[in-house]
């Protein structure tokens, strides 16, 4: 096939007639090629490498050297412009190549050579004190054995080996000293190789492709393939600079990979899409019941936390990354090797990964649960593949991106949005460099003001504090993903918080935390309190104040909640008697009042209710 545009996908298949065009004896030409844009999917990335070349006439091996030995050879996809016809492509895995090292992998093996260095240096001088400690041992047995020797000269003889002991022993312990820090830092660096890089005597795949022209042309050919060892998750910052004012937002994207290859410069796109998701439908099953079983409903926001640790030697694994699948929920583990995680509605499973150790899927994850989650050393088995296409015309590849659409009322952003329709995707309009060591790259992808509503929220009955509200109005249509999100208002930083859009309709409603400007009591009414007995009942009437006071200067809306208790039993009757305006909730017996207050006010509330029950019964109505 001849064209401008030569696009085919790879299959697996091998024909004697491919076979008897490699036989021709083709022109070899290696070429270098560079990433030029990498998509990068909540787990793994779809990367497109560039190369550029002269092509003689007639036939021409032309072999791209040196890409991820990882990369699914099934999905490779290869397309070029120019004069040429493109008959085959076929990988294999050098094993002598290795992958590029980069100045930071430099530093820590020449900072591991050193210590391996140092290392051997302490062991021969512990091997020379050891050498003389029996010397000195030997001359005690000879010394010991003359009998020509007065007991005042032995006893000089004995003193001198003692004082050589005691020094010899002393330097053993100090060297002992010395090699412990030596094994720590080596051991640190060694975790940090680890942790830094895709390893250096790793093999590389090379992409041979065989190639026609009838007359000398210049060729530029593309490869696009998927990887594994790539991620991304959402992080958000909401800043709140004063009550009325419009919420900060910033969206960012932690972006980690140790594919083996540095993508430097290149034009970034993140999607929520997942490769490796089951597209297969899901098939309701007879439901029989049977005892002892029942329906749980799920949780809301609920955070899982744990450890991540080497299952060799139980040391922490720094930066490991814990994420909910098919979401971009995730985080990385700190220096202990420590994580907290929100869990969205109804999620159970979370998935452990870490540059040379075997990924994990934990399931069954309960809110609340402490975790320890040790992974295993990942041994992978590589094997040469062969590839091949004959010159059919290819079908599109299920991961090309359709054209883009611009979304729009979007306030001058930094990316373009595109909906599609199972996924979302973010075109960064700047280039960016991510290392291929394993370590968490922050990229911004979005930053604008959404309007809100602010109200303080206070239950004085739990904890007599308010907290502060807010309300992100026209939050739908906003194409945003969930993700941990960190507070902060009046320029402090309040905490993190789950910002899980899916849950959302057109308000999104965040807790920014107390605000110790507003102040709010509870207190029991004694001297309006009454007990008192009515034949065989009790009846006894309980009242409460509630006190508020604004002590910003601003004025402020706050809703208070309180409650009145509900009967359990037949013969316990619940009256309210007095609750100030409040609008109550027969169902729950929620008391809730709304009030404006300007700067500097205060706000009494007060209420009240009977309880009638017999006499013979207990309650405890405080």
């Amino acid at each position: 096939m001849k064209a401008d545009q030569l696009i085919f996908i790879v299959v697996l298949t091998i024909g004697s007639a491919v076979s008897s065009m490699w036989a021709q004896k083709p022109v070899v030409k290696e070429v270098s090629s560079e990433v030029k844009a990498v998509k990068v999917f909540l787990q793994g990335a779809w990367v497109t490498r560039q190369a550029q070349t002269q092509l003689p006439a007639g036939l021409t091996e032309v072999v791209c050297k040196g890409l991820p030995h990882t990369l699914d050879v099934q999905g490779l996809r290869v397309s070029g412009e120019g004069a040429f016809t493109l008959l085959s492509v076929r990988t294999s895995t050098d094993y002598l190549g290795q992958q590029a090292r980069t100045d930071t992998l430099k530093q820590l093996l020449a900072q591991q050579y050193l210590l391996q260095r140092e290392k051997e240096v302490l062991g021969v001088e512990q091997a020379l004190l050891r050498q003389q400690l029996d010397l000195l041992d030997r001359n005690r047995a000879v010394a010991g054995s003359q009998m020509g020797l007065h007991a005042e000269q032995l006893q000089a003889v004995l003193d001198v080996q003692a004082k050589a002991r005691r020094r010899i022993l002393r330097e053993q312990l100090a060297l002992k000293g010395k090699v412990r820090r030596v094994d720590s830092l080596l051991t640190r660096v060694n975790n940090q190789i680890a942790a830094t890089q895709n390893r250096p005597d790793q093999p590389v795949r090379n992409v041979r492709l065989l190639l026609e022209a009838e007359h000398p042309t210049p060729a530029t050919i593309e490869l696009a393939y998927y990887v594994p060892e790539a991620s991304w998750h959402a992080v958000y910052d909401l800043r709140v600079q004063q009550v009325g004012a419009p919420v900060e937002l910033e969206m960012k994207a932690g972006i980690k990979q140790h594919t083996g290859e540095d993508w430097r410069e290149v034009q970034l796109t993140l999607s929520t899409g997942n490769p490796q998701t089951d597209f297969s439908l899901p098939v309701l099953q007879p439901w029989y019941l049977r005892p002892g079983s029942r329906w749980r409903a799920g949780v809301q926001g609920a955070k899982v936390s744990g450890m991540v640790l080497d299952g060799t030697n139980g040391q922490p694994l720094i930066g490991a990354t814990v994420q909910v699948p098919g979401t971009a929920i995730g985080t990385v583990t700190d220096l202990q090797g420590r994580f907290d995680l929100m869990l969205p509605a109804e999620a159970r499973t979370i998935t452990v990964s870490y540059l040379g150790f075997q990924s994990q899927t934990i399931n069954g994850v309960q809110p609340g649960q402490e975790v320890s989650i040790y992974l295993q050393p990942q041994h992978t088995a590589l094997e040469e593949v062969a590839v091949v296409d004959g010159r059919k015309r290819a079908k599109e590849h299920p991961l090309q991106a359709t054209p883009p659409e611009t979304m729009p009322d979007m306030a001058e952003p930094p990316v373009q949005v595109q909906q599609r329709a199972t996924q979302i995707e973010w075109e960064v309009d700047k280039p960016y460099s991510i290392p291929s060591d394993g370590s968490m790259q922050t990229v911004s992808v979005l930053s604008e003001k959404i309007p809100a509503a602010f109200e303080y929220y206070s239950a004085p009955r739990a904890v007599p504090k308010a907290w502060l509200k807010a309300m992100l109005t026209n939050w739908s249509g906003r194409h945003l993903v969930a993700g941990m999100a960190n507070l902060f208002y009046e320029g402090s930083w309040l905490g993190q918080t789950l910002l899980d859009p899916s849950v959302a309709t057109d308000t999104l409603t965040l807790s920014i935390g107390q605000d110790k400007a507003v102040a709010v009591q509870r207190e029991l009414l004694k001297e309006k309190v009454r007990k008192r007995r009515i034949g065989s009942k009790r009846i006894v009437e309980m009242f409460y104040r509630i006190e508020v006071r604004n002590n910003k200067n601003v004025p402020i809306t706050i809703v208070l909640e309180d409650q009145v208790p509900l009967s359990g039993h037949e013969e316990i009757e619940v009256a309210l008697l007095e609750s100030e305006g409040a609008h109550l909730e027969p169902n729950t017996g929620l008391l809730r009042w709304r009030l404006e207050l300007p700067a500097g006010a205060r706000k009494e509330l007060t209420f009240g209710y009977k309880v009638t029950y017999p006499k013979w019964m207990q309650l405890n109505l405080e």
